[in-house]
């Protein structure tokens, strides 16, 4: 009798999982569709992007070490090459060289949206000069791209956006409600005295924003195994940021009568610990989103999977954690980047230092990490300096008119990609905004490869020209909901 009960139980889970997942619903795409190509082929647009590329604004987080008669240079450059623009729209240098513009609306009653980005680029790695194809500042127009820093990161989508302004303005258009453009010039080491000035000048000035687009996701292919699909990435939260510095005390000495435990040694164990021991994993709503919307095409296991996580959750964790693209999506990742010790090959030193660079994610804080970190290094008496934090951000939410507008607008130019929201790993200016808006969507409108979006920061970074043209062609349409 009671392996009767036990058989029926088992049969009844077994079957409630199967209609679960048969019944799970998931987003699907017309893969028969092509991909939007633009029609408004322009030397000129390129031309400028290309030039645009020529004028280093490299940012720097010693203020003083930065060369801002290039930033002013560029800046002039805006103003010459879209004249209707700057005679158009109401424009304001906050703190000196972050830019805004109001384009205004026909409707004042409704919350403006705002359109941000920025200008500022990081440098080229010393040594690294001969490994891109075209100089990283050249703006080279070749083999069907524009080449060099700031194409992808982020310098295109500032010239994308001001491109289709300029066009809509010749065209006498005017938007629906008001429209601000809001372009940084230190996101790359930080965003406190670009784009945090602009969100506290909007809310010195009580302007509450209906949606902020930023960059951050775009549509990629090959970025998850198994999805054949390209995805289009909408961020709607960030992971946090945070350093921690990890200081060690032991005998020193000479190297020919080395002690037991020396302090290198103690904190290459540390290191050690905290690789074999992580942080819990744990699904935020963007990533459960991101599972929900793409899982089918990764197999009947892993949509069970996500469709009954309240059994399969631990599974899928040990999945993703054997990828380091997905691990980074479900925990809080904690990684030594740098460490300081000794000056001679033959003293032993007494004190050694390490940093950890820790992206939180969701529901962890910098207090949880610091805590993890004790109790794995407790029994050495190591003292631990929290350096810099920036908790997770907060997360949007996708029942929201700018959200939707945005979904509509890409599945126009990318009917064959799969949208979905997500978490962004790295940081953007994106979550200054925070004080005047809740709904915060971070994508960049291109479509790359997973080996393309390994450029930036890196060498060999470009854009296709038909990516900055669909780019132009995208913000006109949003420009227009």
């Amino acid at each position: 009798m009671i392996i009767h009960i036990v058989i029926l139980l088992v049969l009844t889970v077994i079957i409630y999982i199967l209609i679960r997942t048969l019944t799970f619903k998931t987003v699907s795409v017309d893969k028969s569709k092509s991909v939007y190509i633009s029609e408004n082929l322009s030397n000129d647009k390129i031309n400028r992007l290309s030039h645009a590329i020529k004028l280093k604004t490299v940012s720097n987080s010693d203020y003083s070490k930065t060369d801002f008669d290039i930033f002013e240079e560029f800046i002039k450059y805006l103003e010459v090459s879209f004249p209707l623009v700057h005679n158009s729209m109401e424009f304001k240098r906050i703190n000196s060289y972050a830019l805004l513009y109001r384009w205004k609306g026909k409707n004042t009653n409704k919350n403006p949206v705002l359109f941000t980005s920025h200008y500022d680029v990081v440098p080229v790695e010393a040594g690294t000069e001969n490994k891109w194809k075209y100089d990283g500042f050249s703006g080279a127009v070749r083999e069907g791209r524009i080449w060099g820093r700031g194409t992808l990161d982020i310098k295109s989508q500032v010239m994308a956006l001001m491109e289709a302004a300029e066009k809509l303005i010749k065209e006498n258009f005017t938007p629906e409600n008001d429209i601000y453009f809001a372009f940084g010039h230190d996101e790359e080491v930080g965003g406190t005295q670009g784009a945090k000035k602009i969100s506290e000048y909007f809310e010195e000035n009580n302007i509450k924003l209906d949606a902020v687009y930023d960059e951050g996701g775009l549509v990629i292919s090959g970025a998850v195994s198994g999805v054949s699909s390209p995805i289009a990435l909408v961020g709607t939260a960030e992971k946090g940021y945070c350093d921690v510095e990890l200081s060690i005390s032991a005998y020193g000495g000479h190297s020919s009568t080395p002690p037991k435990e020396t302090a290198l040694g103690i904190i290459s164990k540390i290191i050690n610990s905290i690789e074999k021991n992580p942080m819990a994993a744990s699904l935020s709503s963007p990533v459960k989103e991101m599972l929900s919307n793409i899982c089918h095409e990764m197999g009947f296991a892993v949509k069970m999977a996500v469709a009954n996580l309240w059994l399969f959750k631990p599974v899928l964790f040990k999945l993703f954690s054997g990828s380091t693209s997905t691990n980074a999506m479900v925990r809080t990742t904690i990684v030594p980047t740098v460490i300081n010790a000794g000056e001679a090959a033959n003293v032993i030193p007494q004190n050694a230092k390490c940093i950890f660079n820790i992206r939180l994610i969701p529901g962890d804080s910098g207090s949880d990490v610091l805590n993890h970190i004790k109790n794995l290094s407790k029994r050495y008496n190591a003292l631990l300096t929290l350096l810099t934090i920036e908790e997770s951000s907060k997360i949007s939410p996708t029942n929201t008119e700018g959200y939707n507008k945005l979904i509509s607008s890409i599945k126009k130019f990318y009917p064959n990609a799969i949208p979905t929201p997500y978490l962004v790993m790295g940081g953007t200016d994106a979550r200054k905004y925070y004080n005047v808006c809740d709904n915060i969507y971070r994508f960049t409108p291109i479509w790359i490869t997973d080996e393309e979006k390994d450029t930036m920061h890196s060498h060999n970074e470009s854009i296709s020209v038909e990516n900055y043209l669909r780019m132009i062609d995208f913000f006109e349409i949003m420009f227009k909901k």
